[in-house]
């Protein structure tokens, strides 16, 4: 994967994986592999490291749009959760604000938003 990763000029992250009991984690997971699409790609069509039966594996394009439209809702929800739990910076007082910036411009429709979204 680093060998494609440099050929292809893709940054060198590795994959990042679901924690089913962490909600937050499913948004960098979602992120990597749209980020990564092209070397999983290249790498899963490759009959020296995937089998045959495997390739069915690989996401299709329109899934991907899917899982990239699905981590930009949730990157800016994610990034409130894991600020809030922070215990040194949270207080009561920030949660109106937080909420009312997420409504008013991280959950409202935009005319460009996919169905998805």
């Amino acid at each position: 994967m680093r060998k494609r990763q440099k050929l292809v000029n893709v940054a060198s992250h590795e994959l990042v994986q679901d924690v089913s009991t962490r909600w937050n984690s499913t948004q960098p997971m979602l992120a990597r592999l749209v980020e990564q699409r092209r070397v999983l790609t290249d790498v899963i069509l490759d009959e020296k490291f995937t089998k045959k039966a495997d390739v069915m594996l690989l996401p299709k394009d329109h899934e991907l749009e899917i899982m990239s439209d699905i981590s930009t809702v949730l990157k800016d929800l994610s990034e409130v959760t894991t600020y809030m739990c922070v215990e040194k910076h949270v207080s009561l007082s920030q949660v109106y604000p937080i909420v009312c910036v997420l409504s008013k411009k991280s959950l409202k429709l935009h005319d460009n938003d996919s169905s998805v979204v």
